[in-house]
């Protein structure tokens, strides 16, 4: 490909890249998108490990009523050149995206445009002087829908239509006339998903007034009077747009002889505003992930462990022998019909096979799956669907119908039912309640196996959608995992992992074998029984196992669970739960930039009790070791805790309590555990300079004796260690020994 862009006299800002990845800068194939699907000129790109969610942007999308941004190469370029150098680039300043933040940067960029059309009727970058900077500022700080006043324009529009604009609106889906909301976007110049969040209550009642399809989950909504407009952005969603904007203008100006000349900007207006500033100003306090309750966290990974160690090697051997008898039904041709109907014929006979041949090594194990009775889906759900429509009264009234010699078309008319189905439960009964062998292999065992890979590996979706057969190796030191690492590194690394998550790697490359193809080795992959496959889809698939071993708390308000809830869970177990903890080898491990950002996860306001618990419990756990810590602070953690057994709530809720009044803090030094930064401890010291605790100078040796240290011995085997450098954990562990 030729090269279009010359980067030669910037070649300082890509100091880091290799001389591949330098040579794709310079050819218009940047080095993040998948080369196998888009190149740099296509007005879509699919990118390299980003989400399976959202992994590719569109460059043919509305900007401005009945126009497309491809209608505007100069803007389209100027967005393309930004986008590519912000994931090129390694200056934080200028680039340092991700994949995941590329695609939302070319978001907030293709918005900034809509503005400038819509607010300021420009269409060219340039055309931003000082007053219309200063307007723009005070619009970025709101949410998109009220930039774009897409509520009222939306209703100015449906009040403008004719009858054949209406008809033009709609699009047939199966048998339906559906409202094409990508057109009406169009129209208004604004995202279709946007426009359907939130205008979804005028776009319902549109539907219903004119003789639209209005599905189930939307006729909720009729009984509303009126959207509900987005009040105002988060503190934090307004640090990002405004941070990406600014790197967005930085780059115009930085980069300005290879911009369009109408899309160059004589000065960056936002270099001089402070996102975190401003959104902590204007915008409503973000609230943070909140932790996982203990009781439904610690079940989930109970019941997720036995999956991945006990009960998958019998599922999937249980498997082998379940398709051997399908597939010989499925040869059998004297039944005739098609291939699909032989197919389908022989999955509802299977029935009979797993009634001859139970799994009943699973029988009253938590939360394991039994009876399983179908092929493919669950009989609990088909069941309860039944006898919502069909009820006991109407099957005996039938059956005395039937005695007193009545057909079963005759008795099936006069209950009010079908006769396939009055059929059916008199001659075979209710169906068998239980699990369906596709769905228990191939959605409950692959999100087993991701709970545990996220809790005890605290990496992001992002990388562990990057996971592929082979990914973990055995080394002298243990078992090591390569994923691809996000934000920060941008690349795949290798993480020390435990064998619990080589085992559900193991897991995931048996069930993804089937479908796993030279070109494609991705653990996601899941076949089905009856010969398709599908790539893994994690959204909903946590709640519905969760909802499956009742680990899901509160039916009705489904825990919503995310990766951050996994990743605060290691921090805080690592960091008060193990010994030879510290900050420095956690925020490696973690792939942080710095160790404040390692802290927010051990300090966050909404994790805080989490931790006082944690550490409480440490405490209990450290008092009952006795003899192992020695010295003053091993008897006052004695007395502590015996202290408090007298009293009536928990032991934990004691000592949290307790723990909060003499305002006890911990901290890990190379002698053991360090108490002297708790207030009322710290006058006895060792230490104690000009009324500071010199912790920060410590070294082995030079705490022994202090009151305020719980010491502890050092880790065995550690001259045993290979190439220890490659671990700071190890390496410390090392020069501890000497």
């Amino acid at each position: 490909m030729n090269i279009g862009i010359g980067l030669q006299k910037y070649s300082s800002y890509f100091v880091e890249l290799d001389e591949e990845e330098w040579s794709q800068v310079g050819s218009y194939q940047p080095h993040f998108l998948d080369s196998a699907k888009c190149c740099y000129h296509d007005n879509v790109w699919f990118f390299r490990g980003a989400s399976k969610e959202a992994h590719s942007v569109d460059f043919d999308v509305p900007i401005a009523p009945g126009k497309k941004l491809t209608d505007y190469p100069d803007l389209l370029t100027t967005l393309k050149i930004t986008a590519m150098l912000s994931g090129t680039i390694k200056t934080r300043s200028l680039g340092g995206y991700g994949p995941q933040n590329i695609i939302k940067f070319c978001h907030k960029i293709i918005n900034l445009y809509r503005v400038i059309f819509y607010c300021f009727g420009i269409e060219n970058l340039s055309s931003i002087n000082p007053s219309i900077s200063e307007k723009l500022k005070e619009k970025l700080v709101k949410p998109v829908a009220e930039r774009l006043d897409i509520h009222k324009r939306l209703t100015t529009y449906f009040l403008s239509l004719e009858e054949e604009d209406v008809v033009k609106l709609k699009i047939v889906r199966g048998k339906k006339f559906d409202l094409d909301v990508f057109k009406l976007a169009g129209a208004l110049g604004v995202s279709s998903r946007l426009l359907s969040k939130e205008c979804i209550v005028s776009l319902t009642k549109f539907r219903r007034d004119n003789g639209f399809y209005v599905s189930s989950h939307l006729k909720k909504f009729l009984i509303r009077e009126h959207d509900e407009p987005t009040s105002s952005l988060s503190a934090e969603a307004i640090r990002k747009e405004l941070s990406a904007l600014n790197k967005f203008f930085s780059l115009i100006v930085a980069f300005e002889d290879i911009i369009p000349e109408s899309q160059r900007i004589s000065n960056n207006f936002l270099q001089d505003v402070d996102p975190n500033k401003l959104g902590k100003r204007v915008g409503k306090s973000s609230q943070r992930t909140k932790n996982i309750p203990r009781e439904i966290f610690f079940k989930l990974m109970d019941r997720a462990i036995r999956w991945v160690v006990d009960y998958a090697d019998p599922l999937i051997e249980y498997r082998d022998k379940a398709l051997e008898h399908y597939n010989d039904m499925c040869a059998n041709e004297s039944r005739g019909g098609t291939a699909e109907n032989r197919r389908h014929y022989a999955a509802k006979r299977m029935a009979q096979f797993f009634d001859d041949h139970p799994l009943k090594v699973f029988a009253g194990e938590p939360g394991a799956p039994y009876p399983i009775t179908s092929f493919d889906k669950n009989q609990i759900d088909s069941i309860l669907a039944s006898k919502r429509t069909i009820s006991d009264d109407q099957v005996q009234r039938a059956l005395s119908l039937v005695a007193d010699g009545a057909t079963y078309k005759t008795a099936a008319d006069a209950v009010g039912i079908s006769k396939a189905s009055l059929s059916r439960i008199l001659n075979g009964g209710w169906r068998k309640p239980g699990f369906g062998l596709d769905k228990v292999l191939h959605c409950y065992l692959p999100t087993a196996c991701l709970l545990v890979i996220y809790c005890f590996t605290a990496r992001r979706q992002v990388e562990i959608e990057s996971l592929e057969a082979g990914c973990c190796i055995e080394t002298p030191e243990g078992p090591y995992i390569r994923m691809y690492s996000a934000k920060v590194d941008q690349a795949f690394d290798y993480f020390p992992t435990t064998r619990l998550v080589k085992k559900a790697v193991s897991v995931l490359e048996k069930l993804s074998a089937p479908v796993r193809s030279d070109d494609s080795q991705g653990l996601l992959q899941v076949p089905s029984l009856q010969g398709g496959h599908y790539q893994f889809w994690q959204s909903g698939k946590i709640n519905e196992f969760a909802n499956m071993v009742e680990a899901d708390g509160d039916k009705k308000n489904n825990w919503v669970f995310s990766e951050h809830q996994f990743r605060r869970f290691f921090v805080m177990t690592y960091f008060f739960r193990y010994d030879a903890g510290d900050l420095p080898s956690l925020s490696w491990h973690m792939r942080h930039s710095d160790f404040e950002m390692t802290m927010t996860y051990l300090t966050d306001s909404n994790g805080h009790l989490a931790v006082e618990e944690v550490r409480a419990e440490k405490i209990i756990q450290m008092a009952k070791e006795s003899g192992r810590y020695g010295g003053t602070m091993e008897e006052d953690l004695v007395r502590l805790v015996e202290s408090l057994e007298l009293q009536k709530e928990s032991r934990v809720d004691r000592l949290v309590a307790r723990v909060n009044d003499i305002g006890l803090v911990i901290n890990y030094v190379p002698d053991g555990v360090c108490f002297g930064e708790s207030p009322t401890l710290k006058s006895r010291s060792s230490c104690l300079e000009k009324g500071a605790v010199q912790r920060s100078s410590a070294a082995l040796g030079t705490c022994l004796g202090c009151p305020n240290l719980a010491s502890f011995s050092m880790p065995d085997g550690v001259e045993s260690i290979v190439d220890y450098k490659r671990s700071p954990i190890l390496k410390a562990a090392k020069e501890r020994l000497g």
